[in-house]
């Protein structure tokens, strides 16, 4: 994946999305851990009931993540580190459990 010009992946402290954007998300998880993104956050409203998917501890030499920690819309997920450190992702911004 290319950043814009004058971007250095290092210094990007985390990544959040919500599905479906333009791209494929498996592709773009890979590369975000290929280029040692601390954190990614995947909000994926196509997933069945909806999901929360919190990925951290990169790992570039295999274009994965050390903990992928996966919940179900209305679980709170709180995000570990970086600038947003301590802020939940739950109910209040992808609704209640599904199903």
């Amino acid at each position: 994946m290319e950043l814009p010009e004058g971007y250095r992946a290092e210094i990007i402290e985390g990544a959040i999305e919500v599905w479906p954007p333009a791209g494929c998300p498996t592709r773009k998880r890979r590369e975000y851990a290929r280029a040692g993104i601390p954190m990614y956050i995947l909000i994926d409203d196509y997933d069945g009931q909806g999901t929360v998917t919190l990925f951290t501890g990169p790992r570039p030499d295999k274009a994965d993540w050390e903990d992928i920690h996966r919940v179900p819309y209305g679980t709170d997920v709180t995000v570990p580190e970086g600038p947003a450190e301590g802020f939940v992702i739950g109910e209040a911004i992808t609704g209640p459990k599904r199903g």
